[in-house]
């Protein structure tokens, strides 16, 4: 595969946001969201470049100056201890580690982060943030392996009081494995000073960064463009660079100021308003035009809610809302915009200045003041905030084509999540085990949340585009076609269509069912009413629509039903009702009179799934059904399995004798028919005759079939008439599977 194709990248996107390691970075990364917005929004009442607003916090309103400082020195202070302790809970719950080893982890990367540090206090700010992940991760990583190889650290029997509390016990069998990660965290940081010359890691990165811009030539504008470069590049990895090589920044500005321009003119004031001002517009990596882009551009909603979540902190400079929730931590498909892009505003920026379009950064602003508030506060000329508002213009465009390319990510990655989930819910079905998202993984529990929330908004729409009805006809043994069932189907805007089965697990987990359901009986209704007004009142066909075992203990059911039959003024006895085995296990006084006012107001009950289970006897013996449906899993074998035979055979005598029609479903070739026929099957439903179809659709195949035709067969004698052609349908519209 060409290493530049769409199909790579999207490969290994895909790759590192499965990797364990790369969520949990996000993850802990995303818990410290809350202190980052409290610290800029402090920072930035703090610092706002208003005379009015200063004059109010030095006088009347100096106990809220007081106390925005409070705040954002304790959001800041120890920042970098917070962010080794949330990544190490984060690393904790992703292996799924016990609450206790969890808090052994916790402790153990806070103490790596005070090793690695120095124990300096001063460390402990945002200015040694790479430090705190180093800690997170190799206290992760030990503690992991380690916790592989407990027989090597097992202490010896417990004692007996010792066995009764094991949350004890389990803490003291993790305490060697907390002293083995101290020692070799201890022989790490004396391997760090050693190579580093007694400097430790933080202050290493520090002079690597000077290091690599003093190698850069005689040239002002270079020398911004690596720095911009080098502090832009963390942000891959979930690190703010401008917080990483804090400690560089204030010898790096002093000597790119010094540095003589080629031409031989005064160089261009390059400080720390500047690069806040021009090249981070919103943030590192111009976050706010990314988050408007994505307003603009993206067709994903999903990205469009982390983009309207990330645009007010964008426009207080706070990356780390839209870094983590895209998310572009881990992502090399926004890595060359958040790379290039803010290096592209530094040369336009620097070349306004150079040509006199605006007025060099004399005044500093704080890094929290608002994007064309900056500008003007740190130019003192409108001109400030005008090429400000340029360079947000051109980076919203800049990021169109990654947007793009990014929704067509998202787009395949909702695709093979959603087949993925189809899958695991088929497993549940065939295990006979209820699906339940309480076990999911976060991509999981992601996907059906995303699916759940999708399919509650297409409900609530008065038009839906996707979700909607499609009709199988049943044919009876003699060719003519007796009426059909309507089938759910929605067909997801990125996922395509959806496994109807799980469309309903999704709307009984997000508490809409009535509501799915209210949905299914209208249109089932309003095309009963159709074909009544095509065929004529007293034509003979009927429509059969799925119900859930849990809506038969809802209250609402038969009022909902009976008004929606009233509204679209039909006759029940066209509407037939199918109730699935496999929903209700068991048949209580609720069930049993939600059946009989159904029954009472004129449906036909249908048992579907009809087999050899306990819950088929009890249907059965309520007496209210006419008919039965054949389970698939017996119907299908019914050429091979002489078992298969023998149950169908069973089964059919026992519907005619108790005045029942029996229903074939999946027939999909003629010998299967013609056995299914021998065995004393009365009516067909399957791919032989025709897929499930649209209403036009099924309208046409009624009328090419004639009116004369639509009838159920009044005997047995008249069932077993001359066969007909099958319908030949070519409409594959839909996947068939029954819902």
């Amino acid at each position: 595969m060409p290493m530049f194709s769409t199909a790579f990248w999207f490969q290994v996107t895909a790759a590192l946001n499965k990797n364990r390691v790369f969520h949990s970075l996000r993850n802990g990364m995303v818990l410290l969201i809350p202190f980052i917005l409290i610290r800029a929004l402090a920072f930035a009442l703090l610092t706002l470049p208003l005379s009015s607003w200063q004059f109010f916090l030095m006088n009347n309103g100096h106990w809220f100056y007081n106390l925005l400082g409070a705040v954002y020195q304790a959001s800041q202070s120890y920042f970098s201890l917070l962010t080794a302790g949330a990544l190490a809970f984060s690393f904790a719950r992703e292996w799924r580690l016990k609450v206790f080893r969890s808090v052994l982890l916790n402790m153990s990367a806070v103490a790596c982060f005070w090793i690695f540090s120095g124990g300096r206090i001063s460390y402990f700010g945002r200015s040694a943030i790479c430090t705190a992940i180093f800690s997170a991760v190799f206290a992760s990583f030990f503690f992991l392996k380690l916790n592989g190889y407990e027989r090597f650290f097992k202490i010896a029997s417990p004692p007996p009081v010792l066995r009764i509390d094991m949350h004890l016990f389990d803490v003291l069998y993790s305490i060697p494995i907390v002293l083995a990660i101290l020692l070799l965290a201890i022989f790490a940081q004396a391997g760090i000073l050693f190579v580093g010359g007694g400097r430790i890691l933080q202050e290493q990165l520090n002079d690597a960064a000077l290091w690599l811009l003093a190698l850069c030539p005689i040239s002002q504008l270079f020398a911004a463009e690596v720095h911009t470069l080098l502090a832009q590049l963390p942000w891959f990895f979930g690190i703010n660079g401008n917080a990483l090589f804090l400690g560089s920044q204030t010898a790096f500005f002093t000597e790119i100021n010094a540095v003589p321009a080629a031409e031989g003119t005064v160089p261009i004031l390059m400080n720390e308003s500047f690069f806040n001002c021009f090249a981070y517009l919103g943030g590192s990596g111009a976050i706010l035009a990314l988050s408007v882009s994505f307003l603009t551009f993206s067709t994903q909603k999903f990205s469009k809610l982390i983009a309207r979540l990330s645009l007010l902190p964008a426009c207080f400079n706070v990356s780390e809302v839209a870094v983590f929730g895209f998310p572009l931590i881990g992502n090399p498909i926004f890595l060359p915009a958040i790379l290039l892009i803010p290096m592209a505003n530094l040369a336009i920026a620097y070349g306004m200045t150079r040509l006199g379009l605006i007025p060099p950064t004399i005044h500093e602003v704080s890094w929290a003041v608002p994007p064309l508030l900056s500008g003007y506060a740190a130019t003192g000329s409108l001109n400030g905030a005008a090429a400000q508002l340029f360079l947000l213009l051109i980076d919203l465009f800049l990021f169109k084509p990654f947007v793009k390319l990014y929704d067509r990510y998202r787009s395949t990655q909702t695709e093979r999540l959603t087949r993925h989930l189809e899958k695991l819910h088929q497993w549940y079905e065939a295990k006979a085990e209820r699906f339940n998202p309480a076990n999911f993984n976060d991509q999981q529990s992601f996907i059906f949340t995303r699916l759940m929330n999708d399919l509650e908004e297409e409900l609530s729409k008065p038009h839906k585009d996707t979700l909607f009805m499609v009709y199988q006809p049943q044919i009876a043994s003699n060719g003519k076609i007796i009426g059909a069932e309507s089938l759910l189907r929605w067909k997801h805007p990125d996922a395509g269509f959806i496994y109807p089965p799980l469309v309903i697990t999704l709307a009984k987990c997000g508490g809409f069912l009535p509501k799915l359901e209210e949905f299914i009986f209208r249109d089932t209704c309003e095309c009963i009413a159709r074909l009544e007004k095509m065929l004529g009142k007293d034509a003979n066909f009927k429509i059969s629509a799925n119900i859930t075992g849990e809506s038969l203990l809802y209250d609402g059911l038969n009022r909902s039903i009976r008004r929606i039959v009233q509204e679209t003024n039909i006759d029940p006895r066209k509407l037939w009702i199918e109730i699935t085995e496999q929903d209700t296990i068991t048949l209580n006084k609720q069930t049993q009179s939600n059946l009989e006012n159904l029954k009472a107001q004129g449906h036909q009950l249908i048992v579907d799934d009809f087999g050899m289970g306990q819950t088929s006897i009890n249907y059965l013996q309520t007496g209210l059904f006419g008919m039965v449906k054949l389970d698939g899993s017996i119907t299908r074998k019914v050429l091979t399995d002489q078992k298969s035979q023998q149950i169908v055979s069973s089964l059919t005598s026992l519907s005619r004798d108790m005045d029942m029609m029996t229903v074939a479903e999946y027939v999909d070739n003629v010998p299967q028919r013609d056995q299914l026929k021998t065995l004393g099957c009365d009516i067909f439903q399957g791919y032989l005759y025709s897929p499930p179809v649209s209403e036009n659709r099924l309208m046409h195949l009624i009328v090419d079939k004639g009116r004369e035709n639509i009838s159920y067969p009044k005997s047995e004698k008249e069932s077993r008439g001359a066969e007909k052609e099958p319908i030949a349908a070519n409409d594959t519209e839909g996947e068939g599977a029954e819902c």
